[in-house]
């Protein structure tokens, strides 16, 4: 039978208050009120029945109406008040339960634990620089120059600064590698690159060079390809015209005289210098061959009281191209050549024949005479006759075809019969009717300057190119990719001023990535230059340069600053006054703190100084001297700071005086800086000379303020490792408490033949830590400083995998479908999102099931794709390795997620 009582009589008869609290192990919220508004009404109802309080025992009356109820009433909702707050008082004493940020900072303070104040994100800036009349070569981009993003869609504007002071030159805004190598000429080249489009060139013309070799060719154009340069995409790049060629392979009968032509002489050096080329100064051209570092070179110029442009002039001159051809775009042959054979001739023309007469006797023989070709031989006709046969005089003098005006007198004409050729200068071009072996018309005379060679070539056999130009040879571009390995590279020139440590950023398309371009950022070792004719600067990496750049394609920005999220702000803190331990807070939140190889990860951007001079931040005053200008900072739940000075026996008072205490300092900071790529592109200052910057890489790093959860799991981990890294456990616990850090795990590898630590960290919101990046690099250093220095470790950033999923749900009847899906999808997210995923954990179809069980409303869940990659599938479950050697490379661990659903549908 149900024992409890449906008339009520005997209500209020037991007493309920003070309950005793009952809180197990692991909640994260402790239950200690000793009762609530119902169990005081009904304990202090009881009570008036109570034997041990007789005189009550008179009040009869249970009405509510009644004065004695009503102050029963008021006292219950009294206690329900005290107890309320009572248990949220004891609940925020213990780290775990707390729910107030500032009592969770109250709580750090005494295991002198300090919630991170969050960092400013850090990206690399690239600035141009203008370059004309009256601008210096080399300008300095002052320390604290502000540039803004222009914000995406629901962002705000996000100022960054840089760190310090840049020296910049126009000529570094974007350095190219080197284009071109000088196209080879030998007796056997048979393609010839030639600057421009227009050359009015066609088959047929001929060509005539110096090789490398100092032997000179003679060919024969067969095919002439235009390529037209994409000024879209290379707005330095020329059009070309390649000359396919057909070289002789005999040499003149006489070498050509280069010395008297300076187009000549400008082409074929060969390792003489040019009439035109500028001369070396002596001490200039002492060096001529060498390499020198970025150091040798500015003693040099020291001693030598040179600057650099006049030190690289002559090499500059040097390195321009001065090869050239002499391309020939007429052609004709000799007059006469299509003359009649010697022995087609009538018998009249090259025989005897009778002269007759008329008398009284009728028709006689007067005589016999000789026609005006008898006697003559195929060797004197231009069957088999030579040049000689047509010099009158020995006049050096040729008879062309026909008219050939566009053949200037001093201009160089070539004689070709078979394999025989010969280059010869005209002295004169003379038009006029020309009778030779019974063939007369117009044409043009060429008085040559020798005959030397005439005799070899026949008048039915030779050919003359004339219409002469020289015309320089282009180098043509290189397409050859660069070796991804490499760690050095050849730039397009001279480029004195870099030096090592210089960061740079080399963008450019990579054979094998798409038409996407590949940016890296990348830290100058060395730089040498080479003081050659072809010679240039080269840079050295630290490391490989990581892709197979186009050179092309590839620019690499030399005027790159470090920058990071925070605008500066200047402040009068207050009036100073010998007040022991005065205490200010900043008027401006939150401050700026930058990444730092430090425990925390970060540092300070804030400057206290006391009559213009600087007071120096310390994290206690217990070793400071009454004179030590020293004060500690407190950055509070909202992000302002708290400055305390010292009391004059440990750390000095401020002196007095009006608004004599000052603060400089940064604010903003956190995720709100990791803009994108190109979005940093507005100046805020404008220091002289810079015309425009831009981020060529995304903002990296960056993290908002400690939060509660953190501060619960940050806390602890401190107590553990105490600022040093000694187990295995405190290089992911150490790790984890650095700024910008949002999960890290450590492990033991076996790598050449020894154990060694691998600690795999991700960043804030499943952002990578890129090797090489700032926060990556202090991180290393923080834990070497820190770490034993006899066991090894490797720092990795995270592997991050995706998985996708296709699930049908069965939703009850009374449920929305909609609502619930909604409902689905938002608890999938929850639970397989970045956040709430583990370094190595897998993920199971069952685990799917189970997330979607606990929402209202469903029924039945089936899992129909499971997997990762592009092919659907479905698989029971994924596994997420840990770090580990893959190909011979040590990466990181795995993190597991979510990262699309194909369907989520209530279909069954």
């Amino acid at each position: 039978m149900n024992d409890a009582s449906h008339c009520d009589a005997c209500g209020g008869v037991d007493v309920r208050t003070p309950a005793a609290p009952d809180n197990p192990a692991g909640l994260s919220r402790i239950g200690y009120r000793s009762g609530e508004y119902q169990d005081f009404s009904l304990s202090m109802t009881a009570r008036l029945s109570s034997a041990k309080y007789g005189a009550l025992g008179t009040l009869t009356s249970r009405e509510l109406d009644d004065f004695t109820l009503a102050l029963i009433d008021a006292w219950s909702a009294s206690c329900d008040v005290l107890t309320f707050y009572n248990e949220m008082w004891l609940n925020e004493a213990y780290i775990n339960t707390a729910i107030e940020t500032a009592t969770l900072h109250e709580l750090a303070t005494l295991i002198d634990y300090v919630p991170h104040p969050g960092v400013a994100a850090t990206v690399d800036l690239a600035f141009t620089v203008a370059e004309g009349e009256g601008i210096p070569e080399q300008l300095t981009v002052p320390a604290g120059t502000k540039i803004q993003s222009t914000p995406g869609q629901d962002e705000k504007p996000v100022i960054y600064e840089t760190l310090s002071d840049l020296p910049v030159r126009a000529a570094w805004n974007a350095i190219r590698p080197t284009l071109t190598a000088p196209h080879p000429l030998t007796a056997t080249t048979t393609r010839i690159p030639l600057p421009g489009s227009s050359l009015n060139l066609k088959p047929g013309d001929a060509v005539f060079f110096v090789g490398d070799g100092g032997n000179q060719v003679f060919a024969t154009i067969n095919k002439v390809t235009i390529v037209l340069a994409d000024i879209a995409r290379d707005p330095e790049a020329i059009d070309l015209t390649w000359i396919d060629i057909s070289p002789l392979a005999t040499a003149p009968l006489s070498a050509m005289s280069l010395s008297g032509t300076v187009a000549v002489s400008t082409a074929f050096s060969a390792g003489t210098p040019s009439s035109n080329k500028v001369p070396l100064a002596s001490k200039v051209d002492s060096y001529k061959g060498e390499t020198l570092a970025a150091q040798e070179l500015s003693e040099l110029l020291a001693v030598e009281q040179e600057k650099e442009k006049a030190f690289f002039s002559p090499f500059i001159a040097l390195a321009k191209p001065t090869r050239a051809v002499q391309v020939f775009r007429t052609k004709a042959a000799i007059f006469g050549h299509a003359a009649p054979p010697l022995d087609s001739l009538h018998y009249s023309l090259t025989g005897t024949f009778p002269v007759f007469d008329k008398n009284t006797s009728g028709v006689i023989v007067e005589d016999v005479a000789s026609g005006p070709y008898a006697g003559l031989t195929k060797t004197s006709w231009a069957d088999k006759g030579t040049l000689q046969l047509m010099d009158d005089g020995n006049a050096s003098q040729i008879y062309l075809e026909r008219p050939m005006s566009d053949i200037a007198k001093g201009s160089t004409v070539v004689l070709l019969d078979g394999d025989k050729w010969l280059t010869s200068e005209v002295t004169d071009n003379t038009e006029l009717a020309a009778a030779f072996f019974t063939v007369t018309g117009k044409s043009a005379r060429l008085a040559l300057d020798s005959r030397l060679y005439f005799s070899q070539f026949s008048i039915r056999g030779t050919s003359v190119f004339g219409a002469s130009e020289w015309l320089t040879i282009a180098d043509p571009p290189l397409v050859e990719p660069l070796d991804q390995t490499a760690i050095s590279v050849a730039l397009n020139g001279w480029y004195p001023g870099l030096e090592a440590g210089r960061t740079v950023i080399l963008k450019g398309e990579a054979e094998g990535m798409g038409a996407e371009p590949v940016v890296a950022k990348k830290v100058v070792q060395s730089v040498s230059h080479s003081l050659e004719e072809q010679g240039g600067t080269t840079l050295t990496f630290t490391e490989p340069i990581g892709a197979s750049y186009l050179p092309q394609s590839l620019r690499i920005y030399a005027n790159v600053a470090d920058a990071t999220q925070g605008e500066s702000v200047v402040e009068v803190m207050d009036d100073g006054s010998a007040t022991p331990h005065l205490a200010l807070v900043s008027k401006q939140a939150p401050q700026t703190f930058v990444p730092a190889a430090t425990a925390s990860g970060v540092k300070s951007t804030m400057d206290i100084r006391v009559n213009k001079i600087l007071w120096h931040p310390v994290p206690h005053f217990l070793n400071a001297s009454p004179t030590d200008r020293v004060y500690t900072q407190r950055i509070d739940e909202e992000g302002y700071s708290h400055i305390t000075f010292g009391d004059g026996v440990n750390g000095a008072m401020p002196g007095k005086g009006q608004q004599n205490i000052r603060a400089s300092y940064r604010k903003t900071l956190g995720l709100e800086g990791r803009v994108k790529a190109g979005q940093l592109n507005l100046l805020m200052s404008q220091p002289l000379g810079v015309q425009a910057v831009k981020n060529l890489l995304d903002a990296e790093g960056g993290a908002d303020p400690e939060s509660r959860d953190h501060i619960r799991v940050s806390a602890p981990l401190s107590c553990r490792t105490l600022g040093r890294v000694v187990s295995l456990t405190d290089y992911a616990d150490f790790s984890l408490s650095y700024g910008g850090i949002a999960k890290a795990t450590s492990q033991w590898l076996h790598i050449n033949g020894r154990q060694q630590v691998v600690v795999t960290v991700a960043a804030e919101e499943g952002a990578q830590v890129p090797e090489g990046g700032d926060l990556h690099t202090a991180l290393s250093e923080a834990l070497a400083v820190a770490g034993d220095p006899f066991v090894r470790f490797m720092l990795r950033s995270f592997r991050h995998r995706f998985f996708r999923l296709g699930i049908r749900l069965k939703v009850h009847a009374d449920y929305l479908r909609e609502e619930v899906v909604v409902d689905a999808e938002a608890a999938l997210w929850a639970k397989l999102s970045f956040a709430a995923r583990h370094f190595g954990q897998p993920v199971f179809a069952s685990e799917v099931i189970a997330i979607l069980h606990d929402v209202q409303g469903v029924e039945a869940v089936v899992v129909e794709r499971l997997y990762s990659g592009n092919i659907p599938t479905r698989n029971d479950g994924l596994a997420a390795p840990m770090a580990e050697i893959n190909a011979g490379e040590v990466v990181g661990a795995t993190i597991l997620s979510l990262g699309s659903i194909d369907y989520l549908e209530a279909s069954l």
